[in-house]
């Protein structure tokens, strides 16, 4: 029985870390200076967390932008 936990939690294992590395690749943070945005003008200088959709939200310090990213991470993985 111990054996077969084992093996459960190893395979598990090796799924989060592939989500997480899939993740991490994914969500990216970016200066909105280099995006090609209509809000560009408005925003210089400010960040933002970006996915393959778009953008997901704004902020002010590069800290909290990434802040946000590995929180959002982590929501994506524990849901």
């Amino acid at each position: 029985m111990n054996n077969q936990f084992k093996r459960c939690y190893e395979s598990l294992e090796e799924n989060l870390i592939s989500d997480l590395d899939s993740l991490l690749g994914e969500i990216s943070i970016m200066e909105v200076d280099d995006l090609d945005t209509h809000d560009t003008e408005l925003l210089k200088g400010w960040y933002a967390v970006v996915n393959t959709d778009g953008i997901i939200a704004y902020f002010g310090e590069e800290a909290e932008a990434f802040r946000f990213r590995l929180d959002y991470i982590n929501r994506l993985l524990n849901n």
